[in-house]
């Protein structure tokens, strides 16, 4: 369910999102104001694979899970984004269609500024397209770590480098079931769950509900990959 919201003006959204941050305050304040403001529930489908992309998301709070449905019918999840991430600027100037499923992992907060006013920002002000390069580089090297971690055979160090990169990114706990974890990393879910398992009896993590780890000792976790 999409619920509207006013910001009154104010560039909180531009300034905590990465893809703005470094822009000056009226800058901010412009593109807040022309933004769209709503929030979505867990579960909920931002766009399906082949739709039109239309609006740069910008993630004020929350998470968002980037997945693909394989030809075995399974998930996999490109990417978990995070409050101060982007959505669909890698595809704004091409007028393309989104190729991944982008669904509401946790209560979300977004900013949606349309492509238009997005393309008028960027050729009146090379300062935002300066921040778009920083921000399809940051998704380039984000990629990479990825590729990385899936190229990592042992079970483990698969798991807690993936936990590590989220850790890092989002400076709280880790939101995300044994079965978005499981599909992020490519493992099955037992073994995610094992692992876990064996992460809570070294007193590394502990696990909050169903969906909510929280790293107890970072310096433990990075002993492991060393």
């Amino acid at each position: 369910m999409i619920k509207r919201e006013s910001c009154s003006g104010c560039n909180v959204c531009a300034r905590e999102v990465e893809l703005f941050s470094m822009l000056d305050d009226e800058l901010q304040r412009k593109i807040a104001k022309d933004a769209v403001h709503t929030s979505r529930k867990k579960g909920d489908v931002i766009l399906n694979e082949g739709d039109k992309i239309s609006s740069i998301f910008l993630i004020r709070e929350g998470r968002i899970k980037i997945s693909k449905i394989g030809i075995d019918g399974k998930e996999y999840i490109q990417d978990i984004l995070v409050g101060g991430d982007a959505i669909g600027e890698e595809l704004f100037m091409n007028d393309e269609i989104f190729p991944y499923n982008i669904v509401c992992v946790t209560d979300v907060k977004l900013c949606e500024v349309t492509r238009e006013n997005f393309v008028k920002l960027v050729s009146e002000n090379y300062e935002v397209g300066i921040s778009l390069i920083s921000s399809l580089l940051g998704k380039l090297k984000r990629a990479n770590e990825k590729n990385l971690i899936l190229q990592e055979n042992d079970a483990l160090i698969r798991l807690v480098n993936f936990m590590l990169e989220i850790d890092e990114r989002t400076h709280g706990d880790i939101e995300l079931t044994i079965d978005n974890i499981a599909a992020s990393i490519n493992l099955r879910r037992e073994t995610v769950s094992r692992k876990l398992k064996d992460l809570i009896e070294l007193s590394l993590i502990e696990r909050e509900g169903q969906s909510k780890i929280k790293v107890l000792d970072r310096n433990g976790l990075k002993n492991i990959i060393s």
